[in-house]
């Protein structure tokens, strides 16, 4: 599963989850800022109807700032700044080329999940820092 609590001013106004089903195929929901199932998203730029535009989204090839700009800061776009929140170490250009997660959407999934998790590793691959499984990891990709 994962799941997003979307904020606006520091407040949880909603949470997305996406939970992988037996079948293979995910669910979708919206909770409301009362924890409360919704029809729509309520962040802005503006509402989209779960799960049908959840769907729409996850399968389709549009690309979405501030992801497609990744490691790059994206331009504001007309509802203000879009950003992705990470140290500059975390802008690891050869991990984002590597693993291009967010322009292929493996499994249907978006985001830079993969890609911040293996860029935080190579930050903190100093011996001694890392676990084994972790070195292991990074000694099985080959960039």
């Amino acid at each position: 599963s994962f799941i997003a609590a979307h904020e606006v001013a520091g407040e949880t106004v909603e949470t997305t989850v996406m939970t992988k089903r037996p079948d293979g195929f995910w669910d979708f929901a919206v909770y409301g800022q009362d924890g409360g199932i919704a029809a729509t998203t309520s962040t802005p730029p503006k509402e989209l109807k779960s799960p049908t535009q959840c769907v729409g989204c996850h399968f389709g090839s549009k690309q979405f700032e501030p992801e497609r700009s990744f490691p790059a800061h994206a331009s504001p776009g007309p509802h203000g700044p879009r950003q992705i929140y990470v140290d500059d170490e975390l802008r690891d250009l050869e991990t984002v080329k590597y693993f291009d997660e967010h322009r292929k959407r493996s499994d249907t999934v978006l985001g830079l999940y993969g890609t911040l998790f293996v860029a935080r590793l190579r930050a903190e691959g100093e011996p001694g820092r890392l676990s084994a499984e972790d070195v292991q990891l990074l000694e099985r990709l080959e960039y």
